[in-house]
């Protein structure tokens, strides 16, 4: 008998019959956790994708439809959670969560086929101007002039975005009109600028002004010479000054421009600006999770 106990042969096959499921079952489930491990991280890059996509969008509605869209498209079966989007302070944030149940293959040992994986992306991005609406406030004077807001489209050419002319009519009355009175989209136009253009022929024009110099009819922001003719939200600008357009401009709020014509006594020239930021520069968007 206590030969019988003390004989090893076939330990080995005895303990390798015992020891291999239970090895098979730790390579399977370490196996699975690698695969999971690999989806979240692909999970990570597709949500962060998919919300650099719908943070382009203007409405809460559509960022969420060009998410789910892109998801849809890229992970199958993957469901979009807890989306949120706001605009405060001139910035847009968007942030949501991504769930996926990864299927396991040795994970149904243990009763379970699925693994569920969660991850969270947030968005953010600063708002540029992407439309303005031009309100007439009042103008006089006996010099009849024009405003125009004029950019560079898509094709490189200076084009005349909007106008506002004031035309006096000595004895007549005078009319103040607009071209465009409703949303004008700047997205597609650069290097903005206002032209300030008074018609030498107006009534009260100096006669033969080029005996002793004539008043300056041709003015732009793009100018620093004639920078004190314009005047911002009631504050004249001093002589010499850049003016960019854009700048003067603030998202969801109303701004007021002024010329003053030459002829003294103040602004004679005044219109509201009203400026709506519902774009995002893609270079401008920061990715964090």
């Amino acid at each position: 008998m206590y030969k019988l106990i003390r004989n090893k042969d076939g330990n080995f096959a005895i303990i390798t019959a015992i020891a291999a499921p239970i090895l098979l079952v730790l390579m399977g489930l370490a196996i699975d956790a690698t695969s999971s491990y690999s989806m979240k991280a692909d999970m990570q890059d597709r949500l962060d994708a998919a919300l650099l996509v719908a943070i382009q969008s203007e409405s809460s509605s559509d960022q969420k439809k060009a998410a789910k869209k892109y998801l849809k498209a890229s992970l199958p079966g993957s469901k979009l959670k807890d989306f949120s989007s706001s605009n405060q302070s001139g910035v847009r944030e968007i942030s949501a969560r991504l769930k996926y149940k990864n299927p396991l293959m040795f994970g149904e040992i243990l009763g379970q086929d699925k693994a569920e994986i969660n991850v969270r992306t947030t968005v953010r991005a600063p708002m540029v101007l992407s439309s303005m609406r031009i309100k007439l406030d009042r103008a006089a004077g006996w010099f009849s002039k024009v405003a125009s807001i004029k950019g560079i489209n898509s094709s490189g050419h200076l084009t005349t975005i909007a106008e506002a002319a004031y035309t006096y009519t000595h004895g007549y009355g005078s009319t103040f009109d607009l071209t465009d009175d409703g949303w004008i989209d700047v997205r597609d136009y650069s290097n903005i600028y206002i032209e300030f253009k008074i018609d030498p022929n107006s009534f009260g024009f100096p006669a033969n002004c080029w005996l002793s110099g004539c008043p300056g009819t041709d003015f732009s922001t793009n100018q620093t010479e004639y920078s004190d003719r314009f005047f911002f939200d009631g504050v004249q600008l001093a002589p010499n000054t850049t003016i960019d357009f854009v700048d003067t401009l603030k998202c969801g709020q109303i701004i007021k421009h002024a010329w003053e014509d030459g002829g003294g006594h103040g602004p004679d020239f005044e219109y509201e600006v009203e400026a709506r930021c519902d774009a995002v520069n893609p270079g401008d968007v920061y990715v964090s999770n």
